[in-house]
């Protein structure tokens, strides 16, 4: 915000263990206990040298799927895009608005899936290999700092998905999936090249060590100069596996590390933004640094599959506010599933403990939840079956001696589903939940958020549809009067979603999606007033063109409607401009030679990133054209 830091820096997390000298301790406990809610499991059968952990995210009746309606992107499609960022491959391929990018280097932004603004990152559920990125605090996953070479596909899956994941899997929920350890020896090298000092380069590696170990890492490097004045950035990652598979049983052990170093800019008043849209706002220098290590495992009994995580993950931050002090963020975790071979039953458990700790609150917090689920499917007919399933959540916060609160709650679905020709249809009726994490709970304690939605789908293959409404109860908001965190007793979304793909002729194909939401507050002092940071319509339409098959062109339009500021509640202010961004972009594939070049904001349209109601209307401007080159060799 316009004056202080943005959110994931005043917010920023940490501890282990109950008091800093059990720190090292608390590490190690991740060994033997706590949590990940997360239905992914390892499987390898005993001819397979490889190891794979994903969400299934294409059998409609799999208890793994968290939905019927469901869009997709691949490596190849991103590669072939010329996209350098995966907040460009979220809102260009996937047709998601990023939101909460109040500096307008892209490394902040959040996809909103299900129409939530400013809070999406609260209510979108972000799994990397089907296990959750999302935090107990307020601070955002940070998802720019995952490599985009490392990606094999990003899955997104809009609705509530509380049985299958938990809390936050209101809105939707979105599977990051990166590649797998191959069964043979693979190496990739990029270079990527772009508009105001952007430089990428990276490479990765994966090997099979013996007919069953196999071993792989991936390390990429970027920086930026940044459009605006004091946004420049550079993030560093790296990731080493090993995985081993013998027998009826199999596991996979990694570890990674990253640090983003950038320098951040607060959005400036609309005035001063028309003089200058290079105007930097009020800067922060911030330097953050996340590892996380994880054991998976899987047992095949012979007459159902067992899954077993085991996860750390840590988050470190230090800054011009923190007075040389370390913010923290650790979570430690445990999920154990069981589920039949034909994925028509599972089983499971999940352990979490968080604890956080930021000077400017001076003292430590922490949420620990134990939670079990069931989702099972059953056939009524040779084309219809049901699908049910419920979670059971305790979770216990402790922000001081004095303030604790426990809640226990509960997640449900029924699913009906029929096949008629070639088209699925499914009704279904769901109910999910959101904690109030632990800065929600700061000043007051917050009830929970619980989402109630009926959901009409329908998909043959090349047209996806949905309808939709939801009643949510006591959401939680960031009320910018009071300067708090409170609930809004009662709000609804309702809407609909498209999802078109096809084939013009034999080399053009023409993708499209669109969808309408209404965020009404239905309760209190904003009664009738539409929730802010929400654009009823948003839509994509791309076609390509593959002239040969070493040449593919791709033209793809993303448009905005007009929507209020973030922060304003009471519809005050008008509502932004609506806007469409143009994108243009060649790849070239010889071999194993893949190169791209992409021409982003074709027309050069100016709109914002970011408005918020500060007092004023304070604007974070998006970035002009840009051009971005890209080479990748595989070997």
């Amino acid at each position: 915000k316009p004056g202080d830091l943005p959110h994931e820096f005043t917010h920023f997390s940490a501890c282990g263990g109950r008091g800093w000298e059990n720190e090292m301790v608390n590490k190690h406990l991740c060994v033997v206990a706590i949590c990940v809610a997360s239905t992914s499991y390892v499987y390898a059968t005993d001819n397979q040298a490889d190891i794979e952990i994903i969400v299934d995210a294409k059998a409609n009746t799999s208890v793994l799927s968290p939905s019927l309606v469901s869009r997709s992107v691949s490596a190849e499609e991103i590669t072939a895009s010329g996209k350098n960022t995966i907040n460009e491959v979220f809102k260009d391929l996937l047709n998601l608005r990023m939101v909460g990018d109040s500096v307008g280097t892209g490394v902040l932004g959040f996809p909103d899936v299900g129409g939530y603004g400013e809070t999406a990152y609260a209510n979108t559920l972000i799994l990397l290999n089907g296990r959750k990125l999302n935090n107990p605090s307020q601070e955002k996953p940070n998802i720019s700092n995952i490599p985009i070479s490392a990606i094999s596909r990003i899955d997104v899956f809009p609705g509530g998905s509380g049985v299958l994941f938990g809390s936050g899997a209101v809105g939707g929920v979105i599977n990051i999936i990166t590649h797998p350890t191959l069964d043979a020896p693979r190496t990739v090298i990029s270079s990527r090249v772009g508009s105001f000092g952007y430089v990428s380069s990276g490479i990765s590696f994966s090997s099979p060590l013996s007919d069953q170990d196999q071993f792989s890492a991936v390390i990429e490097s970027t920086s930026k100069d940044g459009y605006r004045h004091h946004t420049d950035y550079a993030n560093n990652f790296g990731q080493m596996s090993f995985g081993r598979t013998a027998n009826k049983s199999s596991w996979l052990v990694s570890y990674s590390h990253g640090l983003q170093e950038r320098k951040d800019s607060g959005a400036v008043i609309q005035s001063t933004a028309e003089q200058n849209r290079k105007a930097q706002g009020s800067t922060s220098i911030l330097d953050i640094r996340e590892e996380t290590a994880s054991f998976d495992g899987s047992l095949d009994s012979g007459s159902a599959r067992f899954g077993m995580h085991l996860g750390y993950r840590s988050s470190k931050q230090n800054g011009t506010n923190t007075s040389g002090r370390q913010q923290k963020l650790e979570i430690n975790s445990l999920s154990i599933t069981r589920s039949n071979y034909s994925d028509t039953n599972i089983l499971g458990i999940d352990l979490t403990y968080g604890s956080y700790y930021a000077p400017y609150y001076q003292v430590t917090s922490y949420q620990d939840a134990a939670e079990v689920f069931w989702r099972n499917t059953n056939d009524v007919g040779e084309s219809t079956s049901i699908l049910s399933g419920i979670r059971i959540a305790h979770v216990n916060d402790e922000m001081s001696l004095s303030s604790q609160k426990e809640k226990t709650l509960g997640a449900a679905e029924i699913n009906l589903m029929r096949s008629w020709s070639n088209i699925d249809l499914s009704i279904r009726a769901d109910r999910a939940f959101r904690y109030a994490n632990m800065d929600d709970n700061r000043t007051t304690i917050l009830e929970p958020q619980v989402s109630d939605t009926l959901t009409l789908s329908a998909s043959n293959g090349s047209l996806s549809s949905r309808l939709f409404a939801s009643k949510i109860s006591d959401e939680i908001i960031y009320d910018s009067v009071q300067s708090a965190n409170v609930n809004i007793p009662d709000t609804s979304r309702q809407g609909m979603e498209i999802l078109y793909q096809t084939s013009l002729n034999g080399a053009v194909t023409l993708d499209g999606s669109y969808s309408y939401t209404t965020a009404k507050i239905e309760s209190g002092s904003f009664d009738g007033k539409k929730v802010p940071d929400v654009p009823q319509s948003v839509g994509n339409v791309t076609f390509g063109w593959m002239a040969n098959d070493n040449h593919t062109t791709r033209f793809e339009t993303y448009y905005v409607s007009s929507k209020y500021a973030v922060s304003d509640y009471d519809n005050s202010l008008d509502q932004s401009d609506a806007y469409y961004v143009s994108n243009i972009s060649h790849s070239y594939t010889a071999g194993d030679l893949t190169a791209s070049l992409a021409i982003n904001n074709l027309f050069n349209q100016k709109y914002n990133y970011y408005e918020i109601d500060y007092s004023s209307l304070y604007v974070t401007p998006a970035e002009p054209t840009t051009v971005n080159l890209q080479i990748s060799y595989t070997f």
